[in-house]
C-alpha cells in the first residue's frame, strides 16, 4: 500500500469537498483526542467532575497528552456516557478496540474486478453482545464530524458493513445493528 498516494487522495478529497483549510490538522487532532477518550473512559463515570478526573487519569498514566486533554470537553463525554448506546453497553457484555484481521476478496472493498485475497485488518471501537440477554447485538463507531448525517453515511456505510462482516466472522456472531454515535453531536445515526 502507498500510504503517500492514500494520504494525497484524502486531502484532495477534503479539498474538493471544500473542507481543507488551514485548520483541518487542529481539527483533525481534536478528533483523535476524543476517539482517545472514548478508548480509554470507565463507562461508569456520571457526572463532568467523574469525566474530568477520569482524562485526568489518563494524563497521568500517559494514555493522553495534556494536549489532548485540553481539546475535550468533559460535558460532551458526559453526554455520550449518558446516551442510550452506552446505558445498552452498561447492561451487557461488550467489546471496546476489538482488533481483528480478515481476508477478504479485494472485489468487495474496491471498485475493481480482482478476485485477489486482501487482509483487512481494523478496530471496532464498540460492539456490544446484547443477544446473550435477549436483546440485539450493536456495532458502535465513535466519530468527531461537523457533517450532515446524510454525509456520515455515505462515507463510513462501507466502513461499518466491513467491521460487521469482520464480527461475524471472527466471533461468529451476527450484528443486527450498526451505529454511528456522533461525539460533539450527542447523536446516533443508524446505518
Amino acid at each position: 500500500v502507498n500510504y503517500k498516494n492514500l494520504i494525497e487522495d484524502f486531502v484532495e478529497e477534503m479539498r474538493e469537498d471544500g473542507e481543507y483549510d488551514s485548520d483541518i490538522r487542529l481539527y483533525a487532532d481534536e478528533g483523535i483526542a476524543y476517539h482517545r477518550v472514548m478508548e480509554c473512559i470507565d463507562f461508569d463515570c456520571y457526572t463532568v467532575k467523574d469525566v474530568q478526573n477520569s482524562i485526568d487519569g489518563m494524563v497521568e498514566k500517559r494514555l493522553l497528552t495534556p494536549e489532548q486533554r485540553d481539546f475535550v470537553n468533559p460535558a460532551l463525554i458526559l453526554d455520550c456516557l449518558d446516551s442510550p448506546v452506552i446505558s445498552l453497553a452498561r447492561k451487557h457484555t461488550h467489546y471496546r478496540e476489538k482488533q481483528f484481521m480478515l481476508n477478504i476478496p479485494a472485489d468487495e472493498i474496491t471498485d475493481t474486478s480482482l478476485k485477489d485475497t486482501v487482509l483487512l485488518q481494523g478496530t471496532v471501537d464498540l460492539f456490544i453482545a446484547g443477544r446473550e440477554k435477549g436483546e440485539q447485538n450493536v456495532l458502535v463507531d465513535f466519530k468527531f464530524s461537523k457533517k450532515s448525517d446524510e454525509e456520515i453515511k455515505k462515507r463510513y456505510s462501507k466502513q461499518l458493513e466491513l467491521y460487521a462482516m469482520a464480527i461475524e466472522e471472527c466471533m461468529n456472531t451476527k450484528v443486527d445493528r450498526k451505529v454511528i454515535y456522533v461525539l460533539g453531536k450527542n447523536k446516533v445515526i443508524e446505518m
